[in-house]
Formats: C-alpha cells, sequence, structure tokens
C-alpha cells in the first residue's frame, strides 16, 4: 500500500493561503458584527462621519460605532454621550478656530 501524496495543486493552494484551516457548515453562519449602533439622545458624530453632532434625541441608529467610547455609556442597550453640548446660533469662534455653520447647531 503506497502513502497519499500531496499533489503540486495542493501545495501552490497551502502556499499561498497558509495553512490555517476554517471550518464551514452548510446553511449557518455566524452574527458577524453589528450593522447599525444604537443612540439615545444628541450625540456626537466622528470626524470620519462629518463630526459635528446629531441632535437626534429619540432611540436612533446610525452606522458608525460611539467615539471616542470612553464618552459613551450604555443607556438600557443604547450608547448615550456624556459629554456637555453647547448651543451656537451662527457662525462663532470655536476653540481657535472660526465655525461658519449657518444658524443653530452645537458642538462637543
Amino acid at each position: 500500500m503506497r502513502a497519499a501524496r500531496a499533489g503540486p495543486a495542493l501545495v501552490v493552494a497551502a502556499s499561498l493561503f497558509g495553512c490555517g484551516i476554517a471550518p464551514i457548515q452548510a446553511g449557518r453562519t455566524g452574527p458577524g458584527p453589528p450593522r447599525t449602533h444604537v443612540f439615545v439622545g444628541a450625540h456626537g458624530r466622528p470626524r470620519a462621519w462629518s463630526g459635528g453632532v446629531c441632535p437626534l434625541t429619540r432611540r436612533h441608529e446610525h452606522l458608525y460605532p460611539p467615539v471616542p467610547p470612553a464618552a459613551f455609556v450604555d443607556d438600557d442597550g443604547a450608547w448615550r454621550d456624556t459629554r456637555a453640548l453647547q448651543d451656537f446660533d451662527g457662525p462663532h469662534p470655536w476653540k481657535g478656530q472660526r465655525c461658519s455653520q449657518p444658524g443653530w447647531h452645537q458642538h462637543v
């Protein structure tokens, strides 16, 4: 009886994809990362998502996570921003710069 040997295709595949093995079960998938994050109350938005403040006070969802994480607490399954928000009406100085946002808006 001869011992089985790996052919060239298997060796090439193993060298291209590493030697890890991932079990696959037909019809079953894991939950994966959440598609949305639930927030409650007005909160700061990450700069990558235009920055500023989301003014919604009711429970709502966004695609972005709470940033920075240390500024948020879990409030019955939703993220609440603990930072103080400041209200402004029209352009104004802000942290050594000039905010040109027209109308009522908030900053964190």
